[in-house]
């Protein structure tokens, strides 16, 4: 089941099959007289048959067009009737005799034939669809392959009459072009929606967004063709963009045509564990071992070794590209205080390995793993901060065209625009060398600081990979405008790559930004901020005009950066007396900013530099209200607070010591947006347990996340947490099938379980009610789409496992059903930690004016697919918007 037309047939049945496994563990459990089915069974059978009508209908309107289809359905309608027909015959024996075997056998039988032959119809149909869409691709191909074909004549052909009809055929044919591609990508957006697994959603989003932004560059590319504009650049336009769109239709392709059987297509979990293992996870693990007398720690101190050595190569490769020596010495310091942690832990784990039982041993264990976990924590911070900097400087250089020509991507369009030949390769070499660099870091960002959301990695790659693909684009219309620079088809296929160029750049870097905190971030651009300040008071001093006009120009870029995150970060607060002080210093820079911002633009019209010491002052208040910013924020993000546990001071020993972030316990007891609670917080299953139990481990991935919120008065928290005990008993009772599935004790098994997966099919709905407000108002709209896709996944998954698990039941040792299962679970847990963090995201940047903004589907609204309608055609009750109330936890004593 992996469409969603699948579901909606699909699920009907499945609660039929569930029904039925109940009816006949009853009657085992209470050695009782089956009832009577017959006519359950005739319901079924009236479902079955109208099923088989409408594929026969289907396969008999296909069949000129289609010979696959006429051959797969009639077989696959034939052979669910003849499981329909077993299960009639199963409740007609039963309807004679009560008790008999044979007529449950029958019953049971059929019921699986049903699903197993319903299932196979649907895929028969999806496939036609699959076809259809093939076709049209095939279409999209010979149009492409068409336009390749008739330029190599046309730039081969020197008869001026040859060439005019080879011109018109050209136009006719990317007329044509042009209607076909709008009707496939109509197509592919339609089977986007129709797919259920979101990284296959999101691959197939990104393909068909390549096409859609390559369509006009492929038509500014025949433009210059025609004009025999630098024949040679004009070309190598046409081939890139050709090959870059065949590349996305390959990619379509390949996408529509995964099942869930194909590998590609499965969870990799060992896969997700390897992109999302920190240090402290290992360290968990092996602090886990010691204290549960574990003696199997070799393998914990193996897995260490390879991690450390990992965050430090990753490290020493970021170091590389970070051009500012003071930063690559600070980053180098705590690296060589982390290869001393590192030695003196691996030393100590390896004097346990040989001692386990040994108290001092584990004493110089714990006390090196304390060690090894603080030098880490100070080095991702550094790194990180260096990192956000770094990359919005590069950012400055690389992000407007038409912007100054003292950034690299300026320096390229100023030259180009202007028909400057002599400085145009070396603007272009700099624009070249700053993009690898920028490619590399985003890189370095994926490496080294995974975010959550596998779909996220997924989009921050595919945003490297078109940068990647832009870049000789950018190239090669610079140099084809330079040679006609007053000619508007050059100059507007230029624009155009520019276009392109800068929301590549603009997405790469919201993508890259998921991986780093609020307060790296801010903190990040303000030491950005400061350096170049710095640097254009140094360029100033050594009469550098062009360094100071490039330093300016960096300054600008990086202001405008740190004040929209700041402004946005405002919006994302739930505790008033931190954001009504975050709101004081945002309006203290508001009042200076747009000082600053009038006269570095004057300065990079003017090109005066000497007004730079003008500025000098106006850039020191700026300066200095980023940097109250940051103060304010790096006491807000505290690690202890990001952690939920309340550090002891240093003078611990009475009750007022306990603090957070210099806030008291009993004032935290009493903020309305935080619960203090006398316990530790959950902890995730050691990695060999949870390799041991993997649907046990998908339970407490969820009780872990729910933990760090309040289930009162919040039911996306609350169902979250009862999803989570669900699945631990799904777990427990999954190992009682496996173990003895014929005994008299499975029938309650079977029973429970099924009943199980209901209440997480309950849970995850109740969840969906509780977010869709969230998302209908949230206001930004790159975090609606997560939720609105968030929402649907859990969904499905949670009505997939239903289905998974009243299969399950009339098999209980079809291993096939237990991988099942088991991804199935793992999804649902992804899915569920997925909406917990969307939702509470999305609390806190809701619409201000939300009288005019629906829930969705309603007598007012419209449910479309994808996502839901926020329009209103008149005013509705406004739904109730959960809250989200942080729990703060005590450490207990040792």
């Amino acid at each position: 089941m992996h469409t969603k037309t699948s579901k909606a047939v699909i699920g009907p049945l499945a609660d039929a099959v569930s029904s039925l496994v109940l009816i006949i563990s009853d009657a085992e459990i209470n050695k009782a007289a089956m009832p009577d089915l017959t006519a359950l069974a005739k319901i079924v059978d009236d479902q079955i048959a109208h099923l088989t009508a409408v594929g026969l209908k289907i396969s008999s309107q296909a069949a000129a067009t289609d010979a696959q289809l006429s051959v797969e359905m009639p077989e696959a309608c034939a052979q669910v009737k003849k499981s329909s027909d077993l299960l009639l015959t199963g409740t007609e024996v039963l309807a004679k005799d009560a008790y008999s075997a044979a007529g449950r056998n029958s019953l049971l039988d059929g019921v699986k034939g049903i699903l197993r032959n319903t299932a196979n119809i649907l895929t028969i149909m999806d496939d036609l669809e699959v076809r259809k869409l093939l076709t049209s691709m095939t279409h999209i191909r010979v149009f492409l392959s068409t336009i390749s074909d008739q330029e190599n004549a046309l730039s081969s052909e020197t008869d001026p009459a040859e060439i005019a009809k080879l011109e018109n055929a050209w136009v006719v044919t990317v007329a044509t072009y042009s209607q076909t591609f709008t009707a496939f990508l109509q197509q592919c957006h339609k089977r986007v929606v129709e797919i259920i697994d979101q990284s296959l959603q999101v691959r197939l989003e990104s393909a068909i967004s390549t096409l859609a932004k390559e369509s006009p560059l492929l038509l500014s590319a025949c433009r210059v063709v025609v004009t025999r504009i630098g024949v040679a650049r004009s070309k190598y336009l046409l081939t890139s963009t050709l090959q870059r769109m065949n590349a996305a239709v390959d990619e379509i392709e390949t996408v529509i045509k995964m099942r869930p059987e194909d590998d590609d297509l499965n969870f990799d979990s060992a896969a997700e564990e390897r992109r999302t293992k920190t240090v402290d996870s290992v360290i968990h693990n092996i602090r886990f071992v010691i204290a549960s007398k574990g003696t199997n720690i070799q393998p914990l101190v193996t897995e260490y070794s390879d991690i450390t050595n990992s965050v430090y190569t990753g490290t020493k490769r970021v170091m590389n590209l970070v051009p500012n020596a003071s930063q690559r010495s600070l980053i180098q310091s705590q690296l060589e205080s982390i290869l001393k942690a590192d030695v003196e832990t691996t030393t100590a784990l390896k004097a346990l390995v040989l001692r386990p039982d040994h108290t001092q041993a584990q004493q110089d264990v714990n006390r090196c793993l304390n060690q090894s976990t603080n030098a880490h924590n100070l080095l991702k911070f550094v790194r990180n901060r260096v990192l956000v900097g770094t990359l919005a400087s590069s950012y400055a250089m690389l992000s407007d065209p038409s912007g100054s020509p003292h950034t690299c991507i300026g320096a390229v369009f100023d030259a180009s625009m202007k028909g400057n030949r002599g400085k145009l390769p070396t603007a272009i070499s700099n624009f070249e060398a700053e993009t690898h660099r920028w490619m590399n870091l985003c890189s370095s960002v994926l490496d080294l600081c995974p975010t959550a959301s596998l779909q996220i990695s997924l989009e921050a790659r595919n945003c490297i990979r078109s940068i990647e693909g832009t870049l000789p684009m950018i190239s090669a219309s610079a140099h084809l405008n330079v040679l006609q620079h007053t000619d508007p088809n050059a100059n507007q296929n230029l624009e155009l790559v520019g276009k392109r160029w800068v929301d590549g750049m603009q997405s790469g870097l919201i993508v890259a930004r998921e991986s780093f905190t609020p307060f790296e971030i801010v903190s990040g651009l303000q030491q950005c901020f400061a350096q170049h300040a710095d640097g254009l008071e140094a360029a100033c001093a050594a009469n550098d005009a062009e360094g100071a006009l490039m330093q300016t120009a960096a300054c600008l870029s990086t202001a405008s950066q740190l004040a929209t995150v700041v402004r946005r970060s405002t919006t994302a607060v739930s505790d008033l007396a931190y954001k009504n002080s975050l709101e004081l210093r945002v309006q203290e820079m508001e009042k200076v900013l747009p000082q600053f911002t009038l006269k570095a633009k004057q300065i990079l019209d003017t090109k005066k530099v000497g007004d730079v010491l003008d500025m000098h002052n106006c850039i020191k208040e700026t300066a200095l209200r980023f940097s109250a910013i940051e103060d304010l924020m790096r006491m807000r993000y505290d690690t202890a607070i990001s952690a939920g546990v309340l550090a002891e001071a240093t003078n611990a020993g009475d009750e007022k010591s306990l603090a957070v972030e210099g806030i008291s316990v009993q004032i935290l007891e009493h903020a309305g947006d935080t619960v203090v609670l006398d316990e530790e917080p959950p902890r995730l299953m050691p990695e060999a347990e949870a390799k041991l139990d993997p649907i046990q481990a998908a339970a407490q991935e969820i009780k872990v996340e729910a933990s760090h919120w309040s289930p009162k008065e919040n039911p996306i928290v609350d169902a979250s947490i009862k999803i989570s005990d669900h699945l631990s008993t799904l777990a427990k009772l999954h190992k009682l099938l496996l173990k003895d599935p014929t005994s008299t004790s499975a029938a309650e098994s079977k029973r429970s379980f099924i009943q199980a997966a209901k209440q997480i099919h309950t849970e995850c709905l109740k969840i969906v009610a509780s977010a869709k407000p969230i998302a209908d108002r949230c206001s930004d709209a790159r975090l609606q789409k997560q939720l609105y896709s968030s929402l649907q996944w859990i969904e499905n998954l949670a009505q997939q496992l239903k289905i998974v698990a009243a299969v399950k039941t009339s098999a209980p040792l079809d291993t096939d059903r237990d991988q099942q299962l088991v991804t199935c679970a793992k999804n649902v847990m992804v899915a569920v930690k997925n909406c917990i963090r969307d939702s509470e995201a999305g609390t806190l940047r809701l619409s201000p004016d939300v009288s005019n903004v629906a829930a969705g589907d309603n007598a007012h609204g419209s449910h479309v697919a994808g996502g839901y309608s926020k329009a209103l055609k008149g005013k509705a009750a406004a739904p109730p918007i959960v809250k989200f109330k942080r729990n703060v936890y005590r450490k207990k004593a040792a």
